[in-house]
């Protein structure tokens, strides 16, 4: 299971749940699915951005991965059925998109607030959308 929490305020916090990102309410615990980082700029309540991962209880990063669990089941049947990928691709593929979103978000900010990520102007993201 890979979890990080990449954003918060005081109303959300933005979860990366098995190279998916999550938006969960943290007053009612709702979580849903999160295509993309980049549209946190526009709404009205300004986010902290980082790895604030090592904030949560063990007890709550296994709730949140929970809750996920059958969006990221989804997502999967959806990548192999519609995407027509095989299932030894899925991972590759959603790590590769996973980094290419924090990529971009960075360059959106203008800063380096995600590490170990490199923007790759050639990838494509051809399942935009899944």
């Amino acid at each position: 299971m890979m979890i990080k929490l990449l954003a918060k305020n005081d109303k959300y916090y933005v979860f990366a749940v098995d190279y998916y990102f999550y938006t969960v309410n943290r007053s009612t615990g709702k979580i849903l699915p999160q295509e993309y980082l980049v549209p946190l700029l526009k709404y009205g309540a300004p986010y902290e951005y980082g790895d604030f991962t090592n904030e949560c209880s063990k007890e709550y990063l296994e709730e949140i991965s929970n809750k996920a669990s059958d969006y990221n089941k989804k997502y999967i049947e959806d990548l192999v059925n519609i995407g027509e990928l095989s299932r030894n691709e899925v991972m590759p593929y959603m790590i590769k998109r996973y980094e290419q979103i924090l990529a971009n978000f960075n360059l959106a900010i203008g800063k380096q607030v995600y590490k170990n990520v490199k923007y790759d102007p050639d990838w494509i993201d051809d399942l935009e959308g899944l």
